[in-house]
């Protein structure tokens, strides 16, 4: 998701501690803050996909070698 979102490690501090070894998760007012953060972002962001120059159409192939 940090590809497709900026700066998602800064966002989400709380959530990332839980990657750690041997952390048991507590739900708190502030990890449900930080997860409606990913939540607004993901419905927010612009669609991004990775070129697949096989399915190329002839506007966007236009676009690309200008």
């Amino acid at each position: 998701m940090s590809t497709f979102i900026p700066n998602l490690t800064k966002k989400i501090p709380l959530a990332r501690t839980l990657l750690k070894r041997d952390i048991h998760f507590v739900g708190t007012s502030e990890m449900q803050k930080e997860l409606n953060i990913i939540k607004e972002d993901i419905a927010n962001s612009v669609t991004l996909i990775h070129c697949d120059p096989k399915k190329l159409t002839q506007q966007s192939s236009r676009l690309m070698y200008r």
